[in-house]
């Protein structure tokens, strides 16, 4: 539906392009986090089944790894953007903000794959639903801005969802 709505705003256009470019970039960057998480799985499940304390503590071992990872990722791409044309030009404003979705996003299916492990199903598909919804209508509000604001946007939304997982 997102991507409906991004093409009826938009159209064709250098700003579907931006930010579609933007979308791949991240998520290929982060499958190396998501890499770990599944070769770590079943440790998880067995600490969870057996030693409750230790899974806890393997939890936030993985969180604070996934956390300095996204951190190297994101200080080596600002790195990348001043000493060198490796992005282009027209995409560093978009990806200069999306950027930090790398964190977010590193962190937020690092909790879902946990929320699924605790059989919370409901969870794992509701915040999906809440990001999605917030993420068109904010695009639908504030399309006049650009496409700028769908990077704003997906920041914010999964910030609230990070906090609740969190709460």
């Amino acid at each position: 539906m997102l991507l409906i709505s991004i093409n009826s705003i938009y159209g064709i256009s250098l700003d579907t392009d931006i930010y579609f470019f933007s979308v791949v970039l991240v998520t290929f960057i982060s499958i190396v986090s998501q890499l770990i998480w599944e070769g770590i799985t079943n440790y998880y499940i067995n600490f969870e089944s057996k030693i409750g304390f230790k899974s806890s503590y393997l939890y936030s071992s993985l969180l604070n790894l996934n956390i300095v990872f996204s951190t190297l990722i994101i200080f080596l791409y600002f790195l990348i953007v001043k000493y060198t044309n490796l992005i282009p030009s027209i995409y560093i404003e978009f990806f200069n903000i999306f950027i930090f979705y790398v964190l977010l996003q590193n962190i937020y299916t690092y909790n879902k794959f946990v929320l699924n492990i605790k059989k919370r199903y409901d969870l794992f598909y509701t915040l999906d639903i809440f990001v999605i919804l917030f993420n068109i209508i904010s695009l639908y509000l504030f399309s006049e801005i650009g496409i700028i604001i769908l990077a704003y946007s997906i920041i914010i939304s999964t910030t609230i969802v990070l906090i609740y997982q969190f709460i």
